[in-house]
């Protein structure tokens, strides 16, 4: 019998053995990911999933939870035959809100963008890596979403989009499970279900909570009068403004209905409906304040919130309601110029 052996100065071998170096090397992040990147909850990740799947989107509404909270697109869709989509992620930042427009543009084309514009996201002065991180992992535009990532924290960015594990998930025993369970593969909705809120497809989702007399609201992002929103918004809402000019896209900005209790508490709410309408003005762009409704267009109640900020889903039922009507060409000329007008006409029951 002839017997081989292996010539291990050679460069041939040397050459084997450092391209299976280099395969190791390559592979680890991917185990770390599967093996310990707990995931399974995301709505970011289901959403996403299906908007690749969805065809030419009509309205894509954009923007943070008070956006995936309001809007119902099963409603919008049935009522105006339109195909819609929530693009809506949690503490949503400008910046985000732009890559994302970027990708389901690319992916699928966009006619209308409604941008959520609400105060509280817009008072960030830079990134911040748990709203980014929501997002990027699950882009699939590779150009887009290292473009995100370096821009949002550089090199660090890049690294933390290689290695998800880094940036805050927490593993438990169940992650490898469900990894390699069909229904996390097949973006399951059990996974996101719970006995207080559901997901309800394509970005939507729908809670089932409601405060009552009892509840306080006591959670406030003040308002800078001096500087509404930061240079930070700003420079990302210009580049979402450009983008969609130049892809000849309709922008519409858009508040959905918060607490009058929480607005107050805010104090200056003016002054931000002041500063996003010279922005619509010298813009030539519509921008429509849900807080600002009248009431035989839009009268919510303390019951129609989860919280201090967000809608639940009978809330989100009456707004998507007013918004079918707007996208059908109706009731356009439905609000006050003015947060003290609205409240004088048309306050909700939250301030006690």
């Amino acid at each position: 019998m002839r017997s081989f052996s292996i010539d291990k100065s050679s460069d041939a071998y040397k050459a084997i053995v450092l391209f299976v170096k280099c395969l190791i090397i390559a592979i680890i992040p991917f185990v770390f990911n599967y093996c310990f990147v707990s995931d399974i909850n995301s709505y970011t990740r289901i959403m996403l999933d299906e908007m690749h799947k969805d065809g030419y989107i009509d309205v894509l509404f954009l923007g943070a939870s008070h956006t995936y909270r309001s809007y119902d697109v099963g409603m919008i869709e049935e009522e105006t035959g339109l195909n819609v989509f929530n693009a809506g992620t949690s503490a949503q930042l400008m910046q985000g809100s732009y890559y994302l427009l970027k990708e389901v543009s690319k992916t699928n084309g966009v006619g209308t963008v409604y941008l959520d514009v609400t105060y509280v996201m817009q008072s960030f002065k830079k990134a911040d890596k748990t709203q980014t991180y929501i997002i990027a992992d699950y882009l699939k535009d590779r150009r887009i979403k290292w473009d995100y990532l370096y821009d949002a924290f550089g090199i660090d960015g890049i690294i933390n989009g290689i290695f998800p594990f880094l940036h805050g998930y927490t593993a438990d025993y169940k992650t490898l499970k469900e990894h390699i369970k069909g229904t996390y593969k097949n973006n399951s909705y059990e996974y996101v279900t719970y006995d207080n809120e559901a997901y309800r497809g394509q970005g939507f989702v729908y809670s089932f909570e409601a405060v009552d007399e009892d509840f306080v609201f006591d959670e406030v992002t003040y308002i800078d009068p001096q500087n509404p929103i930061s240079d930070f918004s700003l420079k990302y809402l210009d580049k979402i403004i450009t983008y969609c000019r130049d892809n000849n896209i309709k922008l519409v900005l858009v508040n959905p209905p918060m607490p009058d209790a929480t607005l107050s508490l805010a104090k200056n709410f003016q002054e931000y409906v002041d500063a996003i309408n010279e922005i619509a003005v010298n813009n030539n762009l519509e921008y429509m304040d849900f807080n600002l409704a009248k009431e035989e267009f839009l009268s919510m109640e303390r019951s129609d919130y989860k919280d201090c900020g967000h809608l639940n889903g009978v809330g989100a039922g009456k707004f998507s309601e007013c918004v079918c009507k707007i996208l059908a060409g109706k009731e356009r000329d439905s609000f006050y110029p003015t947060y003290k007008q609205k409240l004088d006409n048309n306050s909700d029951n939250t301030i006690n």
